[in-house]
C-alpha cells in the first residue's frame, strides 16, 4: 500500500493500533531466527494488503506492529500463517505476547529507548528501529498513521536518551559480552585479540576493546584485500578466514 505523506497527521486512534512481539525472554534465539524468515515483508504483504504494518526483526525480537480498522482479524491471519509456516505447531503462539492500543505504543517507545534491551540503555537498538522504519517506507508497508507513530517513538527515544542519564554509561551487547568474558577469562594484554568478522559487531567489538588497553587487534576476513578501511582505523592485521585456526 501506498499512502500520500504529505498530510499531517493531528490525531491518531491508538485502538487501531496492535502489537504481536516475541524477544529472548519468552522464546530462544533459534526460535528467533525461524521466525524472522518466516515473516519476512514481502510474505506479509501478501496477508496484509491493503493496512500498514510495520516488522521489527533484531537479534533478541521479532514484532508486528498493525494498524488497522481490522487489526485483530489479521492478527488472527499472521498468527495461523505462522502456525502454518512452523514445525512446531504450538511454539510461537504460546510464546508470543500480544499487546494492544496505548500499550503497544508505549512498549515501542521503551524498545526504541534501550528499556527493553538485555543491556538496559542499548543504544543499537534506536538505529535498528530507524533502520527498518526506512526500509517499510522504501517498500510501501506503512502510511500516515503508523508513520505518526514510529517518528512520535523516536522523537521520544531521542529526548530520553538525551535529557536522561539512560545514555551516561551506554553499552552494547558487544561490549556486554565483552564484560562478562573479562570477568571470567581476562587474557593479558600484550596478547592480540582476535576478532571473527569485520561488520558493525566486529567494529563496536575492537572500539571496546581498545578502550579497555587492548592494542593489538587480528581481524578475519571473507575478503580481506578490501579491509584497508578497518586496517587502518585499528593498525591492525585483517586476515583470511582460513588462517583462523592456526592462530
Amino acid at each position: 500500500m501506498r499512502q500520500s505523506l504529505n498530510r499531517n497527521v493531528k490525531y491518531v486512534d491508538f485502538n487501531h493500533l496492535i502489537l504481536l512481539s516475541w524477544n529472548i525472554c519468552n522464546t530462544s534465539i533459534v526460535d528467533l531466527v525461524q521466525l524472522s524468515r518466516i515473516v519476512t515483508p514481502h510474505k506479509l504483504h501478501k496477508i496484509l494488503p491493503s493496512s500498514e504494518f510495520f516488522i521489527l526483526s533484531t537479534c533478541n525480537r521479532v514484532e508486528i506492529y498493525i494498524y488497522s480498522d481490522n487489526s485483530h482479524y489479521l492478527l488472527q491471519l499472521i498468527k495461523k500463517f505462522i502456525s502454518n509456516e512452523s514445525a512446531d505447531k504450538k511454539c510461537f503462539s504460546d510464546c508470543g505476547e500480544c499487546l494492544e492500543g496505548m500499550q503497544a505504543y508505549i512498549h515501542l517507545i521503551k524498545v526504541t529507548i534501550g528499556l527493553n534491551s538485555l543491556a538496559v540503555g542499548e543504544y543499537q537498538i534506536q538505529g535498528q528501529v530507524k533502520d527498518s522504519y526506512k526500509n517499510a517506507i522504501r517498500d510501501g508497508y506503512i502510511g500516515m498513521y503508523l508513520i505518526s507513530i514510529i517518528e512520535s517513538a523516536l522523537r521520544t527515544g531521542k529526548r530520553v536518551r538525551s535529557e536522561t542519564d539512560i545514555s551516561h554509561k551506554a553499552v552494547s551487547l558487544s561490549s556486554l559480552a565483552i564484560d562478562i568474558m573479562l570477568q571470567t577469562n581476562k587474557p593479558m594484554k600484550k596478547l592480540p585479540i582476535l576478532i571473527v568478522g569485520t561488520g558493525k559487531m566486529s567494529n563496536l567489538a575492537a572500539e571496546y576493546f581498545v578502550q579497555r588497553g587492548y592494542k593489538t587487534i587480528i581481524f578475519f576476513s571473507n575478503d580481506p584485500n578490501k579491509r584497508e578501511a578497518i586496517k587502518r582505523k585499528y593498525k591492525a592485521l585483517v586476515l583470511p578466514m582460513s588462517e583462523l585456526a592456526e592462530r
